[in-house]
C-alpha cells in the first residue's frame, strides 16, 4: 500500500486526496493486508466517520474513509462473512472502489476486473466527477508500477480516453518487482515512513513520485503528467510531506 506516501506527498503539493479503502482480502495472491492495517502502523486511525475525515482533510489535506463502515449494504456480517469464504474478488469489489463517499470531482481508481474495464470507464464517464483514471495497477489497484507498462482510461468531461502508461517515457528507470514485497504492515508502515524521511530509492521512490504527480494530474493542480511528476520529485526532496505525516496523526 503506497497510498499514503503517494498521497502525502500530492497534498504538499496542494492537492486534496481522500483515500478509501474496504474490507476485501484477497487470499489467491500476497496481498491480503488492509490498507487500514498499515494506517494504523503508520500512528493514524482508520475508524473516523465522514465527518472527521473531513476535518483531517481541511487540516491536512490528506483524509481517509473506511468504505465498509460508511455504507450500510456493504456493512454486512453476513456479507463479510460469505466474501471471506470465497476469498476472491467478486464484482462487490468493483462496486466498493467506484463508490465517492467525499463526492469528489476527481477520482483515480483501479481496475480488477478486466474484462469489463470498458464499461466501466463508462459509467465513470457518467458519474459527474470533472476528471478521472482509471489505471490497471499492482493486483488491480490504481497505484502504477515502474517495471511495466499499465493501460489508463481518462476521463475528461463525460469523455474518455485509452492510452498506455509507460514509465519509461517519463524517464523512470525499470523498476524492480521483488522491491513491492512487503509480507506484514509494520512492513508496509516502515517502507512508507523511509520514503518520507527520504531513505527510500529506486522502485518504491519511484513509484511514489510517479502516481504522486498522476494525482497532481487528474486533480488540475498541474497541468501535465510531466509536471505533476516534477512537481511531486521536489515536495518529496523538500521533507514536507513527512510533516504532513506527522501533522495526520495528532489530527487523526
Amino acid at each position: 500500500h503506497l497510498s499514503p506516501a503517494i498521497a502525502l506527498v500530492a497534498a504538499a503539493e496542494g492537492g486534496r486526496v481522500v483515500l478509501t479503502g474496504g474490507q476485501s482480502r484477497n487470499h489467491n495472491t500476497l496481498h491480503r493486508i488492509l490498507l487500514q492495517d498499515v494506517l494504523k502502523k503508520l500512528g493514524i486511525s482508520p475508524d473516523n466517520l465522514l465527518q472527521e475525515a473531513g476535518r483531517t482533510l481541511q487540516e491536512v489535506r490528506v483524509g481517509f474513509v473506511d468504505t465498509h463502515r460508511v455504507n450500510r449494504v456493504l456493512n454486512n456480517p453476513h456479507l463479510d462473512r460469505i466474501r471471506l469464504e470465497v476469498g476472491l474478488r467478486t464484482p462487490i469489489n468493483t462496486m466498493e472502489i467506484s463508490l465517492n463517499p467525499a463526492n469528489a470531482p476527481y477520482h483515480i481508481r483501479g481496475m480488477y476486473h478486466p474484462r469489463s474495464k470498458e464499461q466501466i470507464a463508462r459509467i465513470m464517464a457518467r458519474s459527474g466527477i470533472r476528471r478521472g483514471l482509471m489505471i490497471s495497477g499492482l493486483a488491480g489497484s490504481g497505484e502504477v508500477p515502474t517495471h511495466k507498462p499499465a493501460e489508463a482510461y481518462e476521463i475528461r468531461e463525460g469523455q474518455v480516453r485509452t492510452f498506455t502508461l509507460n514509465p519509461s517515457d517519463y524517464g523512470f528507470a525499470k523498476g524492480k518487482r521483488s522491491d513491492l514485497i512487503a509480507e506484514t504492515a509494520g512492513e508496509q508502515a516502515r517502507i512508507l515512513e523511509g520514503i518520507l524521511q527520504g531513505e527510500g530509492e529506486g522502485t518504491l521512490r519511484d513509484m511514489t513520485i510517479l502516481n504522486a504527480g498522476l494525482v497532481l494530474y487528474t486533480s488540475e493542480v498541474a497541468p501535465s503528467i510531466e509536471a505533476g511528476i516534477e512537481s511531486a520529485r521536489q515536495a518529496l526532496d523538500s521533507g514536507q510531506p513527512l510533516k504532513l505525516l506527522q501533522a495526520w496523526r495528532k489530527s487523526a
